[in-house]
């Protein structure tokens, strides 16, 4: 009997003290599978969330430029498919208005004013896919030549000007001097570029520079260009006559070689003896 009750109340102590233990058990199996349905994955989430939101921020500004860039060159191009279709409707106009007006009312005249029409706009069109066919040749060229150009200075650098004689301090960056290397290759219909020959002559008045030349050290004649982001000859001129600062290069047998940023020293009269004189710019 006393065997039975020992075995008994044993039986009773160890599935009292099981249960406690499985309902333990069974709960921790219970969260650690929640954990692995839920918790991980939002925590994984977070973590992607949290690295894309990072990734976003470093290429904000990089990317609102570039969108930027692509609506305003989508805007160039319509306005510029808009022109066209002007141009090539006015000189479908003007041939049908050369027949006269009494030529017109007949069924012979329409048909010979709607011809005349259909082909001067025709030609039209050649003419303006020439032309944009003709400018892209020309930029895809002076994009090989840029590329030949060493010495050209880091697009962050400044070459500041200082005011005087009631002008301003100007201020330019080495992308303008790059933007102006490139226009600098841009070559004209008889395929001359702009600018001229620049000798780095001596100055008439050296004032406080304490150097001779233009570009100390430069020998042999190189090509002056002035510091513009034009693409047009005729803006080039524009920036030439009204704009005091200049780059220069010399050819090498490899391409080119950027040679510095030179500038009128502003405090001169144009009376001034020297008031051509050219004087480098170094970056800052």
């Amino acid at each position: 009997m006393r065997i039975i009750t020992l075995s008994a109340l044993f039986l009773f102590a160890s599935t009292t003290l099981a249960a406690p233990l499985d309902l333990s058990s069974r709960q921790e199996d219970t969260y650690s599978s929640l954990a692995l349905r839920d918790d991980v994955a939002d925590i994984g989430a977070a973590i992607r969330v949290t690295a894309r939101s990072d990734f976003d921020d470093e290429n904000w500004l990089e990317r609102r430029i570039s969108r930027a860039k692509k609506t305003a060159n989508k805007a160039a191009r319509t306005q510029r498919k808009t022109a066209a279709k002007a141009e090539v409707a006015q000189a479908k106009q003007k041939a049908m208005n050369k027949l006269g007006k009494t030529a017109v009312r007949t069924p012979a005249g329409k048909a010979a004013a709607h011809a005349a029409g259909k082909k001067a706009a025709q030609d039209k069109k050649t003419e303006l896919k020439t032309a944009a066919h003709t400018k892209h040749l020309q930029m895809k060229a002076a994009g090989v030549e840029h590329r030949k150009t060493t010495g050209l200075p880091g697009r962050n650098q400044k070459f500041t000007i200082p005011a005087g004689n009631g002008k301003p301090e100007r201020t330019y960056t080495g992308k303008d001097v790059r933007k102006a290397n490139f226009g600098s290759h841009i070559k004209n219909k008889n395929g001359n570029r702009f600018g001229k020959p620049f000798g780095n002559s001596d100055h008439i008045d050296p004032g406080h520079s304490g150097t001779t030349k233009p570009i100390p050290g430069m020998v042999g004649a190189g090509h002056e260009h002035p510091l513009s982001g034009a693409t047009k000859h005729s803006q080039m001129k524009k920036d030439h006559k009204n704009e005091p600062a200049r780059i220069i290069s010399q050819s090498t047998a490899s391409g080119h070689q950027h040679m510095g940023v030179i500038a009128h020293d502003q405090s001169r009269p144009s009376t001034h003896p020297g008031a051509n004189d050219h004087f480098k710019i170094n970056p800052t």
